[in-house]
């Protein structure tokens, strides 16, 4: 059965650096092997967390094929990413929840290495403080399907995996808003976006 998680979803404009008026940029994945896996932790309310490398250090992210990408505003700003403000708002499951900026960051999974790629920043501290009570880790982040689907992921539950691929050459990169799921009265929402997602 495929099914996936998720615990927020932002709706978006394109970049005004790196990105095209289209929403678009070509990224390049590196990385010595084709395929790579990684292992991630389960938490509370089904929840994974994977690590990964921003700019060289070492950060909690949140697996949701849900949502698009992003980072902690406080993050992005301490690992000198400089994000750039926007003039809308991030919007989650009960309407705006902030600020949002945008800017560029390299992210590592595993051996895989992705320079430059564009990311949304929000203040995630609310967010933050749910997995927390959950039993769960600080993160930083949330590795979302727009990246997912770049490096055609492939979620294991059963063997707690994140298989990985590494396009062959420049690959397109196309941000588009993901509509919100519904809220759950007293749960973090969860969405039924589909993407690979292996569950027993």
């Amino acid at each position: 059965m495929y099914k996936a998680v998720s615990l927020v979803c932002l709706a978006f404009a394109a970049f005004t650096q790196a990105l095209s008026a289209e929403g678009e940029s070509l990224v390049r994945v590196s990385g010595s092997r084709r395929t790579c896996v990684l292992s991630f932790e389960i938490i509370s309310e089904s929840k994974e967390i994977v690590q990964a490398r921003l700019n060289g250090e070492q950060h909690n992210l949140l697996i949701d094929t849900g949502a698009v990408t992003f980072l902690d505003i406080d993050v992005a700003r301490r690992l000198g990413l400089n994000p750039i403000p926007t003039e809308d708002a991030a919007i989650g499951y009960s309407g705006a929840i902030g600020k949002r900026w945008i800017a560029q960051a390299d992210i590592s999974l595993g051996d895989f290495k992705i320079d430059g790629c564009p990311v949304n920043c929000v203040d995630i501290s609310a967010m933050r403080e749910v997995v927390l009570r959950q039993g769960g880790v600080a993160i930083d982040g949330v590795l979302g399907a727009d990246l997912l689907d770049l490096l055609d992921a492939q979620i294991d539950f059963r063997t707690h995996q994140l298989t990985i691929h590494r396009p062959r050459d420049t690959k397109l990169y196309k941000r588009q808003p993901i509509q919100a799921p519904q809220e759950t009265p007293g749960k973090v929402p969860s969405s039924s976006t589909e993407l690979d997602a292996r569950r027993p």
